[in-house]
């Protein structure tokens, strides 16, 4: 048949298989076929990259920073050579877009991953197509296309909150993350002196891959913020002085290890946010 017949009309001819091969035709990929193909590892490989790099960045940078490298601990030791952060910024927000990207055409054609590994992929690209809208000094002004890329993602993840719980948490995290943005980069002053350990809550739910709602934590940072600081210091935290006889606690270790593992937790980025915090466990159901 020259014809196919679809609800009972008739659809433009179309060339037959035969014809299709001959010329090299290629048809749509169904959704598995996405999945499991060449696309499928484009997103790991730009979602792997995106990662790597954004981790150097500052958290909170203001509308006349260019790229650098980190301010928050833990610092890097040695300078880097030069034009090092003006390509690690283009490799990131390539990668952001590249996603955005990918997951657009996928949905005009139809396949519609949802997924979670997707929606992280979604997420990571959607905020940091945010930041880069935000401060678009960050990458040199080489995102113009950084608003429209965001609001990609976002549409895309409309869609996967109404599939996936994960997605409602990932939304309301773009929201404050937007409004956090939006007023540092139009009042320079009002988060002057800012960084990433005064949004703690907020930086570890721009990692989290599971259901945490800390819409609460996030406005009280954001308000609690407010205001010029007196001076921009990103000094090393003074070191505890430890009395004689709690050295000689046997305990003693073992309570440091586990204080240090809770407060500094976050500086693992992304692979601290896969287990739940010390916090989260009931240690009664342990020991029961």
């Amino acid at each position: 048949m020259d014809r196919m017949i679809s609800s009972g009309t008739y659809n433009p001819p179309m060339l037959p298989m035969s014809e299709m091969e001959k010329l090299k035709v290629s048809r749509p990929l169904n959704t598995v076929e996405f999945a499991f193909g060449t696309n499928f590892l484009g997103l790991i490989s730009g979602h792997s990259t995106l990662m790597l790099h954004r981790e150097y960045f500052p958290f909170m940078p203001t509308a006349e920073s260019g790229p650098r490298g980190p301010v928050d601990h833990p610092l890097l030791e040695a300078e880097a050579p030069v034009g090092w952060w003006e390509s690690s910024a283009l490799e990131l927000f390539s990668a952001a877009e590249y996603i955005a990207r990918l997951l657009h055409e996928a949905s005009e054609c139809g396949a519609h991953l949802m997924t979670p590994f997707v929606g992280f992929c979604a997420f990571s690209a959607s905020y940091m197509n945010l930041y880069i809208y935000r401060f678009p000094r960050m990458n040199l002004g080489r995102s113009p296309q950084a608003e429209q890329l965001m609001n990609f993602c976002l549409s895309y993840l409309e869609e996967f909150r109404h599939v996936w719980k994960l997605g409602e948490a990932w939304v309301s995290t773009l929201k404050h993350a937007s409004l956090l943005y939006e007023r540092a980069s139009a009042d320079r002053g009002r988060y002057l002196g800012k960084s990433r350990q005064d949004f703690d809550h907020l930086h570890q739910s721009i990692h989290e891959f599971r259901v945490v709602d800390r819409s609460n934590q996030h406005i009280q940072e954001i308000e609690g913020a407010e205001g010029a600081s007196p001076g921009v210091t990103y000094s090393h935290p003074a070191q505890r002085v430890v009395p004689n006889s709690e050295l000689d606690n046997l305990s003693a270790p073992l309570t440091h290890l586990l204080t240090e593992v809770s407060t500094y937790s976050h500086e693992q980025g992304a692979w601290s946010q896969w287990w739940p915090t010390l916090e989260d466990i009931d240690l009664a159901l342990v020991s029961g």
